[in-house]
Parts: C-alpha cells; structure tokens; sequence
C-alpha cells in the first residue's frame, strides 16, 4: 500500500462505471478507482485535501480516492466486532471493526469493495484503448 497527495487523473470516454481516470504514478499508469458509489455517496471531483490509496486487487495495482488518511497503523489483537452491528449497510464491504486509541476503525475486504471482475473490465478497456492509440 502506498499514499499519495492528490492528482488530477487523465479522464477517459465511456468508461466502465467504476473508473475515474488513469494516474501516472512514476511512469506506471494506474487506474483510479471511485469507491464513493460502492459506499453510496456522490461523485465528486478530487480536491486537493484528497489522499490517493494504491493497493493491490488480485493482480492489478488500482489508486482510490480517499477524503482522508489519518494514520497509517497495523491493529493488533485488539476486540473485534461483527461489523454488521455497526453498519448494517456496508456489512457486504466491511469484514470487521475494531478500536484503535478511542476510535472504531473499520476493516474492508478490498476485494468486495473492489471486485475483482470489475477491475477486469477495465483492464480490459484500458486494453482496447491502447490499442486504438
């Protein structure tokens, strides 16, 4: 996993619903994915207060678009709760929650969050794009 400030990605036509744009990250093109519709929120343009999460989606590489990062912590054996009790709403996303200094922090499976075949679809259309380049 990797954070990065804010950037504005290239914005490619008809898309697959989940991409927002491709980012150049040290030479290497890497889809930014907008997780604000699996979470249901709007879509809102990157601000400049915005943080960039790169992680790993099977075998793909994929950027997401955070409002914030405010720490970078590995949990411990802390309490654990059923995240359904928490959020009733995001339980298929979130795998549990635990406490981290006062705070509940929730832990999402990333690759229900993100599945797998939609980052196909878009290595898929990223592929025919560069094709017809």
């Amino acid at each position: 996993m990797q954070i990065i400030r804010a950037a504005t990605p290239a914005i490619l036509p008809n898309g697959p619903d989940l991409l927002h744009g491709l980012l150049n990250v040290r030479g290497e093109m890497i889809p930014v994915i907008d997780i604000r519709k699996q979470l249901f929120r709007p879509r809102r343009p990157i601000a400049m207060a915005d943080r960039i999460v790169i992680v790993r989606v099977a075998q793909y590489r994929v950027a997401i678009v955070v409002d914030q990062v405010h720490a970078v912590t590995e949990l411990g054996l802390e309490p654990v709760d059923a995240a359904d009790a928490i959020y009733p709403e995001l339980d298929e996303f979130i795998t549990a929650a635990s406490r981290y200094q006062q705070n509940t922090i929730l832990i999402y499976d990333i690759e229900k969050l993100i599945p797998p075949h939609d980052i196909e679809e878009i290595d898929d259309y990223l592929k025919q794009i560069e094709q017809m380049s």
